[in-house]
């Protein structure tokens, strides 16, 4: 199976940083993927990156490379993952949000509930705090453009709140990104391993 990792937003958008400036999402999405691409292709397993330059891509432009991989491969052979950095209010302040999150449209398929459930065990199983609408979700739904009516597998992770002090000091450090690529990887292959804590 083909994974498609989005790393969304690029460096246009330069509204989405933390309040200091520290860390800016475009930047930290693509470290994230291009990790997370390494460590799948070194386990075997099929990996893509949906959007290798550094600029914005509409969604829509995102969308069609979706779907010209599903055309070539076979829906149920390709899965997406889109990833991003949270932020709970408009940048220009501290928030006592944080934590990773994953995201499913409101009209989720069961393929998509079992990725976001995978990936949100694999991270908490590297003692990240998981944000969750519920004990029983391990999973958010929004009415996301990006996953809408796709025929594959997709879900979008909000990878620490870069609006939040904590938050931003991990995402400034190498080796936590690693270890969030490393459980993301864990979550896509389903070997998901207990970690030390942070």
């Amino acid at each position: 199976m083909l994974t498609l990792i989005d790393n969304g937003h690029g460096r246009q958008t330069r509204g989405k940083r933390s309040p200091d400036g520290s860390v800016e999402e475009w930047r930290v999405n693509r470290q994230l993927a291009r990790r997370l691409l390494t460590l799948l292709q070194q386990a075997g397993e099929p990996a893509a990156l949906l959007v290798p330059e550094d600029d914005d891509i509409p969604i829509s432009t995102r969308r069609r490379r979706i779907m010209q991989h599903a055309a070539r491969l076979g829906a149920p052979d390709v899965r997406l993952i889109s990833i991003h950095c949270n932020a709970a209010a408009d940048g220009s302040h501290w928030s006592t949000a944080r934590g990773w999150s994953v995201y499913l449209h409101t009209d989720a398929k069961p393929a998509d509930i079992r990725l976001a459930t995978q990936l949100a065990q694999a991270v908490r199983q590297a003692c990240f705090s998981i944000r969750r609408p519920g004990p029983a979700h391990p999973y958010w739904t929004a009415p996301l453009a990006l996953l809408r009516d796709l025929p594959l597998a997709a879900c979008l992770t909000e990878n620490l709140f870069m609006d939040n002090r904590d938050d931003c000091l991990m995402l400034r450090q190498p080796h936590i990104l690693d270890r969030l690529a490393e459980a993301l990887a864990n979550g896509l292959i389903g070997e998901a391993q207990p970690r030390p804590a942070l």
